[in-house]
Protein backbone atom coordinates (compact mmCIF):
# COMPACT_ATOMS: atom_id res chain seq x y z
CA UNK A 1 0.00 0.00 0.00
CA UNK A 2 3.49 2.04 0.05
CA UNK A 3 2.46 3.42 -3.13
CA UNK A 4 -0.66 5.12 -3.37
CA UNK A 5 0.53 8.40 -3.56
CA UNK A 6 1.89 7.45 -6.72
CA UNK A 7 -0.98 5.62 -8.22
CA UNK A 8 -4.46 6.63 -9.20
CA UNK A 9 -6.57 4.29 -7.31
CA UNK A 10 -10.53 3.29 -7.49
CA UNK A 11 -12.37 1.98 -4.46
CA UNK A 12 -15.10 -0.37 -4.47
CA UNK A 13 -17.84 -0.27 -1.71
CA UNK A 14 -21.71 -1.40 -0.91
CA UNK A 15 -23.60 -2.49 2.52
CA UNK A 16 -23.21 -5.60 3.82
CA UNK A 17 -23.93 -8.35 1.61
CA UNK A 18 -24.69 -6.25 -1.05
CA UNK A 19 -21.76 -8.72 -2.55
CA UNK A 20 -18.48 -7.20 -2.88
CA UNK A 21 -16.42 -10.34 -3.15
CA UNK A 22 -18.86 -11.69 -5.15
CA UNK A 23 -18.19 -8.65 -7.69
CA UNK A 24 -14.58 -9.23 -7.44
CA UNK A 25 -14.86 -13.43 -8.21
CA UNK A 26 -17.21 -13.18 -10.79
CA UNK A 27 -15.92 -10.42 -12.55
CA UNK A 28 -12.23 -12.21 -12.29
CA UNK A 29 -13.83 -15.69 -13.55
CA UNK A 30 -15.73 -13.38 -16.33
CA UNK A 31 -12.64 -12.17 -17.81
CA UNK A 32 -10.65 -15.17 -17.65
CA UNK A 33 -13.57 -17.05 -19.55
CA UNK A 34 -14.12 -14.06 -22.11
CA UNK A 35 -11.19 -15.28 -24.44
CA UNK A 36 -12.87 -18.52 -24.84
CA UNK A 37 -16.56 -18.23 -25.07
CA UNK A 38 -18.30 -19.93 -27.74
CA UNK A 39 -18.60 -18.10 -31.39
CA UNK A 40 -22.04 -17.28 -31.16
CA UNK A 41 -21.42 -15.45 -27.55
CA UNK A 42 -17.92 -13.82 -28.74
CA UNK A 43 -19.66 -11.78 -31.46
CA UNK A 44 -21.13 -10.41 -28.39
CA UNK A 45 -19.74 -6.63 -28.53
CA UNK A 46 -19.37 -6.06 -24.74
CA UNK A 47 -17.49 -9.86 -24.65
CA UNK A 48 -15.45 -8.90 -27.01
CA UNK A 49 -14.05 -5.56 -26.22
CA UNK A 50 -14.05 -7.09 -21.96
CA UNK A 51 -11.80 -10.12 -23.59
CA UNK A 52 -8.76 -8.10 -24.39
CA UNK A 53 -8.30 -6.82 -20.40
CA UNK A 54 -6.46 -9.27 -17.78
CA UNK A 55 -7.49 -8.56 -14.16
CA UNK A 56 -4.33 -9.64 -11.75
CA UNK A 57 -4.78 -10.14 -8.04
CA UNK A 58 -1.54 -9.28 -5.63
CA UNK A 59 -0.58 -12.10 -4.16
CA UNK A 60 -1.46 -11.29 -1.06
CA UNK A 61 -4.97 -11.03 -2.40
CA UNK A 62 -4.68 -14.00 -3.93
CA UNK A 63 -3.97 -16.09 -0.97
CA UNK A 64 -7.00 -14.43 1.09
CA UNK A 65 -9.32 -15.37 -2.01
CA UNK A 66 -8.00 -18.73 -3.05
CA UNK A 67 -10.52 -20.30 -0.90
CA UNK A 68 -13.28 -18.25 -2.33
CA UNK A 69 -12.84 -18.79 -5.51
CA UNK A 70 -12.63 -21.88 -5.91
CA UNK A 71 -15.99 -22.26 -3.90
CA UNK A 72 -17.38 -19.80 -6.69
CA UNK A 73 -15.98 -21.89 -9.60
CA UNK A 74 -18.43 -24.54 -8.53
CA UNK A 75 -21.22 -21.98 -7.85
CA UNK A 76 -21.09 -21.53 -4.46
CA UNK A 77 -20.94 -17.67 -3.28
CA UNK A 78 -18.65 -16.69 -0.61
CA UNK A 79 -19.49 -16.13 3.30
CA UNK A 80 -20.92 -12.47 4.28
CA UNK A 81 -18.17 -10.27 6.00
CA UNK A 82 -18.34 -10.78 9.73
CA UNK A 83 -19.42 -6.73 10.84
CA UNK A 84 -17.71 -7.06 13.57
CA UNK A 85 -14.63 -7.83 11.69
CA UNK A 86 -11.43 -5.42 11.03
CA UNK A 87 -11.93 -4.15 7.41
CA UNK A 88 -10.02 -6.03 4.48
CA UNK A 89 -8.43 -5.04 1.28
CA UNK A 90 -8.17 -6.79 -2.03
CA UNK A 91 -5.56 -5.30 -4.16
CA UNK A 92 -5.96 -5.89 -8.29
CA UNK A 93 -4.18 -4.39 -11.51
CA UNK A 94 -6.13 -4.22 -14.97
CA UNK A 95 -3.90 -3.91 -17.98
CA UNK A 96 -4.85 -4.22 -21.34
CA UNK A 97 -1.81 -3.38 -23.26
CA UNK A 98 -0.35 -0.44 -22.01
CA UNK A 99 -3.26 1.16 -19.74
CA UNK A 100 -2.78 -0.16 -16.45
CA UNK A 101 -4.95 0.42 -13.78
CA UNK A 102 -5.29 -0.36 -9.56
CA UNK A 103 -8.51 -1.39 -8.48
CA UNK A 104 -8.81 -1.78 -4.29
CA UNK A 105 -11.91 -3.74 -3.38
CA UNK A 106 -12.66 -2.74 0.72
CA UNK A 107 -14.08 -4.95 2.29
CA UNK A 108 -15.71 -3.47 5.90
CA UNK A 109 -18.81 -3.19 7.59
CA UNK A 110 -20.64 0.33 7.07
CA UNK A 111 -19.87 0.66 11.50
CA UNK A 112 -16.28 1.19 10.67
CA UNK A 113 -16.74 4.42 8.65
CA UNK A 114 -18.99 5.99 11.11
CA UNK A 115 -15.98 5.59 14.19
CA UNK A 116 -14.72 8.81 14.36
CA UNK A 117 -11.60 7.46 15.03
CA UNK A 118 -11.15 5.93 11.90
CA UNK A 119 -8.97 3.79 13.54
CA UNK A 120 -8.25 1.31 10.30
CA UNK A 121 -7.77 4.52 8.02
CA UNK A 122 -10.46 3.26 6.10
CA UNK A 123 -12.55 6.49 5.96
CA UNK A 124 -9.06 8.33 4.28
CA UNK A 125 -8.50 4.89 2.48
CA UNK A 126 -11.90 5.72 0.51
CA UNK A 127 -11.93 9.39 0.54
CA UNK A 128 -8.59 9.10 -1.43
CA UNK A 129 -9.67 7.13 -3.72
CA UNK A 130 -9.67 8.64 -7.29
CA UNK A 131 -13.05 7.06 -8.52
CA UNK A 132 -15.25 4.88 -6.54
CA UNK A 133 -17.72 2.03 -7.61
CA UNK A 134 -20.67 2.46 -4.97
CA UNK A 135 -22.81 -1.11 -4.97
CA UNK A 136 -26.39 -0.99 -4.53
CA UNK A 137 -28.38 -3.52 -2.81
CA UNK A 138 -32.22 -3.91 -2.95
CA UNK A 139 -32.27 -6.52 -0.34
CA UNK A 140 -29.61 -4.89 1.92
CA UNK A 141 -31.22 -2.59 4.81
CA UNK A 142 -29.76 0.70 3.56
CA UNK A 143 -32.22 3.21 5.73
CA UNK A 144 -33.51 3.32 9.14
CA UNK A 145 -30.44 3.33 11.96
CA UNK A 146 -27.68 5.67 12.95
CA UNK A 147 -25.64 2.66 11.69
CA UNK A 148 -27.09 2.44 8.49
CA UNK A 149 -25.42 2.29 4.91
CA UNK A 150 -26.33 5.58 3.76
CA UNK A 151 -25.46 7.08 7.49
CA UNK A 152 -22.15 5.65 6.42
CA UNK A 153 -22.46 6.80 3.01
CA UNK A 154 -23.68 10.52 4.16
CA UNK A 155 -20.43 10.46 6.16
CA UNK A 156 -18.21 9.66 3.26
CA UNK A 157 -18.98 12.21 0.88
CA UNK A 158 -19.07 14.56 3.48
CA UNK A 159 -15.26 13.90 4.13
CA UNK A 160 -14.69 13.83 -0.03
CA UNK A 161 -16.45 17.50 -0.28
CA UNK A 162 -14.99 19.51 2.07
CA UNK A 163 -16.01 22.63 -0.20
CA UNK A 164 -19.43 21.20 -1.49
CA UNK A 165 -18.25 19.39 -4.43
CA UNK A 166 -17.15 15.59 -4.59
CA UNK A 167 -14.41 15.76 -7.21
CA UNK A 168 -13.77 12.00 -7.97
CA UNK A 169 -15.99 9.84 -10.00
CA UNK A 170 -18.48 7.94 -8.38
CA UNK A 171 -20.10 4.83 -10.47
CA UNK A 172 -23.15 3.98 -8.76
CA UNK A 173 -24.54 0.13 -9.26
CA UNK A 174 -27.33 -1.40 -8.93
CA UNK A 175 -26.31 -5.22 -8.41
CA UNK A 176 -28.50 -8.31 -8.64
CA UNK A 177 -30.60 -7.10 -11.73
CA UNK A 178 -31.32 -10.76 -12.75
CA UNK A 179 -34.22 -10.56 -10.41
CA UNK A 180 -36.96 -10.64 -12.21
CA UNK A 181 -39.18 -7.69 -11.17
CA UNK A 182 -35.20 -5.81 -12.41
CA UNK A 183 -34.90 -7.69 -15.38
CA UNK A 184 -38.22 -6.93 -16.72
CA UNK A 185 -38.24 -3.19 -15.67
CA UNK A 186 -34.84 -2.87 -17.27
CA UNK A 187 -35.46 -4.97 -20.62
CA UNK A 188 -39.29 -4.91 -21.15
CA UNK A 189 -40.39 -1.89 -19.94
CA UNK A 190 -37.98 0.29 -20.61
CA UNK A 191 -36.76 2.19 -17.59
CA UNK A 192 -33.77 4.04 -17.10
CA UNK A 193 -31.16 2.75 -14.18
CA UNK A 194 -31.79 5.57 -11.88
CA UNK A 195 -35.12 5.13 -12.32
CA UNK A 196 -34.47 1.90 -11.01
CA UNK A 197 -32.55 2.79 -8.36
CA UNK A 198 -34.91 5.45 -6.73
CA UNK A 199 -37.87 3.42 -7.15
CA UNK A 200 -36.39 -0.14 -5.34
CA UNK A 201 -33.61 1.20 -3.20
CA UNK A 202 -34.96 2.12 0.01
CA UNK A 203 -33.80 5.55 0.92
CA UNK A 204 -31.77 6.39 -2.44
CA UNK A 205 -33.77 9.10 -3.65
CA UNK A 206 -33.84 11.44 -0.61
CA UNK A 207 -29.56 10.15 -0.50
CA UNK A 208 -29.18 11.20 -3.80
CA UNK A 209 -31.75 14.44 -3.86
CA UNK A 210 -29.48 15.84 -0.80
CA UNK A 211 -25.84 15.10 -2.66
CA UNK A 212 -26.79 15.47 -5.95
CA UNK A 213 -25.32 19.16 -6.31
CA UNK A 214 -22.09 17.93 -4.97
CA UNK A 215 -21.76 14.74 -6.93
CA UNK A 216 -20.94 16.67 -10.35
CA UNK A 217 -19.53 13.29 -11.75
CA UNK A 218 -21.91 10.53 -10.96
CA UNK A 219 -23.19 8.12 -13.06
CA UNK A 220 -25.50 4.61 -12.80
CA UNK A 221 -24.86 1.12 -13.57
CA UNK A 222 -27.12 -2.45 -13.97
CA UNK A 223 -24.75 -5.24 -13.30
CA UNK A 224 -25.46 -8.78 -12.31
CA UNK A 225 -22.72 -11.42 -11.00
CA UNK A 226 -25.34 -14.54 -12.02
CA UNK A 227 -27.16 -13.05 -14.55
CA UNK A 228 -29.62 -15.43 -16.10
CA UNK A 229 -29.92 -19.34 -17.33
CA UNK A 230 -31.32 -19.73 -21.05
CA UNK A 231 -34.90 -21.94 -21.21
CA UNK A 232 -36.13 -23.14 -24.59
CA UNK A 233 -37.73 -19.58 -24.66
CA UNK A 234 -34.80 -16.80 -23.54
CA UNK A 235 -32.55 -15.92 -21.11
CA UNK A 236 -35.64 -15.71 -18.63
CA UNK A 237 -34.71 -17.02 -15.45
CA UNK A 238 -32.63 -15.87 -12.99
CA UNK A 239 -28.98 -18.10 -12.55
CA UNK A 240 -29.20 -18.59 -9.14
CA UNK A 241 -31.71 -21.16 -6.40
CA UNK A 242 -32.16 -21.26 -3.16
CA UNK A 243 -31.14 -23.83 -0.88
CA UNK A 244 -31.94 -23.44 2.62
CA UNK A 245 -29.97 -20.53 4.38
CA UNK A 246 -27.58 -20.54 1.67
CA UNK A 247 -27.89 -19.49 -2.54
CA UNK A 248 -25.71 -21.14 -5.20
CA UNK A 249 -25.62 -20.89 -8.94
CA UNK A 250 -27.78 -22.62 -11.55
CA UNK A 251 -25.26 -23.09 -13.84
CA UNK A 252 -21.44 -22.06 -12.76
CA UNK A 253 -20.45 -23.47 -15.96
CA UNK A 254 -21.35 -22.90 -19.72
CA UNK A 255 -24.22 -21.51 -19.63
CA UNK A 256 -22.98 -18.43 -16.94
CA UNK A 257 -22.90 -15.14 -18.33
CA UNK A 258 -22.87 -12.42 -15.75
CA UNK A 259 -24.56 -9.00 -16.88
CA UNK A 260 -22.26 -6.06 -17.53
CA UNK A 261 -19.94 -6.49 -14.68
CA UNK A 262 -17.05 -4.32 -16.16
CA UNK A 263 -19.03 -1.28 -17.50
CA UNK A 264 -18.64 0.80 -14.80
CA UNK A 265 -14.80 -0.20 -13.60
CA UNK A 266 -14.42 0.56 -17.68
CA UNK A 267 -16.17 3.99 -17.37
CA UNK A 268 -13.95 4.57 -13.99
CA UNK A 269 -11.05 4.22 -15.95
CA UNK A 270 -11.77 6.60 -18.66
CA UNK A 271 -12.68 9.37 -16.21
CA UNK A 272 -8.96 8.55 -14.69
CA UNK A 273 -7.50 9.08 -18.09
CA UNK A 274 -9.56 12.23 -18.95
CA UNK A 275 -8.05 13.99 -16.12
CA UNK A 276 -4.47 12.75 -16.54
CA UNK A 277 -4.80 13.64 -20.13
CA UNK A 278 -4.76 17.57 -21.54
CA UNK A 279 -7.18 17.74 -24.04
CA UNK A 280 -4.86 16.69 -27.15
CA UNK A 281 -4.80 13.40 -25.63
CA UNK A 282 -8.20 13.06 -24.71
CA UNK A 283 -9.01 13.93 -28.17
CA UNK A 284 -7.05 11.01 -29.31
CA UNK A 285 -7.57 8.49 -26.52
CA UNK A 286 -10.23 5.81 -27.74
CA UNK A 287 -12.17 5.47 -24.42
CA UNK A 288 -12.75 1.91 -22.99
CA UNK A 289 -16.15 2.37 -22.16
CA UNK A 290 -19.08 3.37 -24.32
CA UNK A 291 -22.56 3.22 -24.19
Amino acid sequence: MSNYDDSKYIGIWGPERAGKTTYVLALKQYLRRAKSYSKSQSQDRVITRDSKWEMIATPETQGKLRQAEDRFVRGIFPEPTDPNQAPDYYDFTFKKGDDRYDVTVVDAAGKHILDDADPSGYLGLLGGCSGLLILLDTKSDMSGTEQSYFAALDRLLSFMAPEGRVRQSIAFCLGKVDQDDLWSALHHEGKQINELCWEHVPGFADFYENHQKSLTKAHFFAISAVGRVATPRSYDRPNIVVEGPSSRMVDPDDGWLPFRLFDPLLWLFDQLDSEILNPLERSFKKRHYQE
